[in-house]
């Protein structure tokens, strides 16, 4: 996924990996309780941050000191994460109460399977078995949306695994490729057959 300088070699960067090192944290009132109200934070002593204007940095704040359109747009992005993050953390809980979560197996591109601790996947099999009232409630409360939602991520990272430097990202890809080379095969079978005959 990343080189040895640590560059990220994926032509698709994740959202949490876009948000770093940003985060949301909740502050104390006047009492000294915290708060559910939350701000938006970074990480302490990060190299990402600088009070030094350079060609690749951007302002956190203008000149009026108002947070800039970029820094908006960032705050959005972190608190519908952690939004998200926290129904998905719900979701998650169920289908463990379920009992259809397994880890992830994946095969490398010397052929070798291996399973990722602490990585789950739905269980097609245990999902298959499940009764029909619970299956009814996935669909219900979109919980199966996530469900193929991560099956689809799945098998992108998958590819990535693959790939080594070179990820395929796009599924869709990966099948248009293997389309045109099923074709290109096709075509050469059939040149060389009409050569034969003549």
């Amino acid at each position: 996924l990343i080189d040895q300088e640590g560059k990220w070699l994926s032509p698709y960067t994740p959202a949490i990996l876009r948000c770093h090192p940003f985060k949301t944290v909740s502050i104390k009132d006047s009492e000294g309780n915290i708060s559910d109200k939350k701000v938006l934070a970074f990480i302490k002593d990060t190299p990402y941050l600088t009070s030094k204007e350079s060609p690749t940095s951007w302002p956190l704040f203008d000149k009026a000191g108002n947070p800039t359109e970029r820094t908006n747009k960032l705050k959005q992005l972190v608190f519908a994460l952690e939004k998200e993050a926290l129904e998905i953390n719900q979701i998650a809980q169920r289908l463990v109460a379920l009992e259809i979560l397994s880890e992830l197996s994946i095969v490398d591109r010397d052929g070798n399977k291996k399973t990722l601790r602490n990585i789950f996947s739905v269980n097609n099999e245990r999902l298959l078995n499940c009764s029909e009232t619970d299956l009814k409630s996935l669909v219900s409360d979109s919980t199966m949306d996530l469900i193929y939602h991560q099956k689809f991520s799945l098998a992108n990272f998958k590819n990535i695994l693959k790939n080594g430097s070179s990820p395929d990202i796009s599924t869709r890809d990966a099948v248009l490729r293997v389309s045109k080379e099923k074709k290109a095969a096709e075509i050469n079978t059939l040149v060389h057959d009409l050569l034969l005959e003549d």
